[in-house]
């Protein structure tokens, strides 16, 4: 009863929840009916400071009469229910810690220290572990931890995703959509799996152009030569030096084939010429590092001549630092300012156009060289207007770097919109290209390198000073 009663509840609950079952039964309720729960199997533990509550008295012959076992916490080893009881435990204080010595308080805790006194010894003496704990606390972080299993949230049988060898990328796009996990696996014909198709790969190679219907995505291979690029003739098909030559390594990912090349019409000059190989060695491997560039972004690249950015999530990762006295603080990357010094010094012009304003933004224009700089602008597009006005530059020779939603009317304007690899998720199937590089980690440096190669001016540019 009273105060006794709500350490009765935790009791019971700290029970239940280590182990051994229980269950609070108030004694006004117990005396109508709920005394019904109790069996002979159980063991009854009735709390009262004094020992002398007349509700748990009058239960305690119905209990024995039941052969029910008793143990009784009270504060007096001498009270009617410590007499009676098969087991007392004596919580004694020498005093509440109430002022006044009535409200109990001291003896309160005294109970609810034994309670779980009690709980400890009952855990260690039936073993209780960790697992048996996430048992009782599925809904709790420990729960989730320790209750999940692998087999919980595998795929298997028919719900995993898989064509074969000669399947073609329309059947991998099926595939991946009908069981709808953005992957499927290459399986041959006794279902070992060969390789992963992803559905970052189906993105990367729509990026080429590649004739959806017709093209095969993976084809056997010796594992033990040295895999060669597919290649794919007949109408309408897409020629082998178009689009990045592929392999398909057991149990990998695809990825590009060394030596593949990448083709550009070369602006070099302002004029015009046939298309042509324009990329030595070292070339080769940068756009290897960077991955492959469809023959669209290629066209498009050489035509630029601004590139414009925006400051916050692509120049900078996108945090913003405060210091004790509330400045501004952000962080640039080197590689970044090289890229930008290559572009400028290679002819093009580089432009920032953003919607906050800082003086260390105009201090990293200064020190990098862009003497083109619109600060505090919510709406980018009057911004872009006037700096293409001053510049005398179509749209079409504009490349535009964003990350958010701000940015999109400035990139559906540019003839080449880039959106960085973490960039808002609305953007990314917006942009005409999307980095390998988040945003202030070298997502400039990734685009200014391949504007360069598009235009084949990477070899001036090499050699500046940051």
């Amino acid at each position: 009863m009273g105060k006794s009663g709500h350490i009765g509840r935790k009791m019971a609950a700290t029970f239940a929840s280590t182990g051994t079952s229980a269950f609070f039964v108030h004694p006004g309720e117990a005396a109508h009916g709920d005394l019904g729960m109790v069996t002979p199997q159980d063991v009854v533990i009735a709390l009262s400071n004094s020992g002398e509550s007349n509700e748990i008295l009058a239960l305690i012959p119905v209990l024995k009469r039941q052969q029910v076992k008793l143990i009784c916490i009270t504060s007096r080893p001498e009270s009617s229910m410590a007499r009676a009881a098969d087991i007392h435990l004596c919580v004694k204080v020498p005093k509440e810690a109430c002022p006044l010595g009535l409200a109990p308080t001291s003896s309160t805790t005294a109970a609810l220290v034994m309670g779980d006194a009690l709980a400890v010894a009952l855990l260690e003496a039936r073993g209780f572990t960790a697992e048996d704990f996430a048992l009782s606390h599925p809904g709790g972080a420990l729960g989730r931890k320790l209750l999940l299993r692998v087999n919980d949230i595998m795929h298997t049988g028919d719900e995993i995703p898989h064509v074969g060898l000669q399947a073609t990328l329309r059947d991998a796009l099926l595939e991946i959509t009908r069981k709808n996990l953005g992957m499927t696996a290459i399986c041959d014909d006794d279902m070992n799996i060969i390789g992963i198709f992803t559905d970052g790969d189906l993105r990367r190679v729509f990026d080429t152009g590649v004739d959806m219907p017709r093209c095969q995505h993976c084809r056997r291979h010796d594992p033990g030569r040295y895999p060669h690029p597919p290649r794919h003739s007949g109408g309408g098909c897409v020629k082998p030096d178009a689009i990045p030559s592929y392999h398909l390594r057991a149990g990998c990912r695809w990825r590009p084939s060394a030596g593949c090349g990448t083709y550009a019409r070369s602006a070099a000059r302002g004029r015009s010429v046939s298309k042509e190989k324009i990329m030595n060695n070292a070339d080769a491997q940068l756009a290897t590092c960077y991955g492959p560039v469809s023959q669209a972004f290629v066209d498009r690249a050489a035509k630029i001549r601004l590139l414009i950015l925006d400051v916050d999530g692509v120049l900078s990762d996108g945090l913003i630092y405060m210091g004790n006295h509330g400045e501004e603080l952000k962080a640039f990357n080197v590689r970044d300012g090289y890229g930008i010094r290559c572009a400028l010094t290679s002819g093009i012009e580089v432009a920032i156009i953003t919607g906050r304003k800082a003086k260390l933004v105009e201090d990293r224009c200064q020190t990098l060289g862009i003497t083109h700089l619109y600060q505090g602008q919510s709406d980018k597009l009057l911004a872009f207007r006037d700096l293409t006005d001053k510049l005398h530059v179509r749209p079409e020779e504009v490349a535009y770097i964003g990350d958010d939603l701000i940015d999109w009317p400035v990139m559906a304007e540019v003839g080449l919109s880039v959106a960085v690899a973490d960039a808002h998720p609305l953007l990314l199937p917006r942009a005409n290209y999307v980095t390998r590089i988040n945003g202030g980690r070298g997502a400039v440096r990734e685009v200014c390198d391949l504007l360069l190669l598009a235009q084949g001016k990477l070899d001036e540019a090499k050699g500046q000073s940051i």
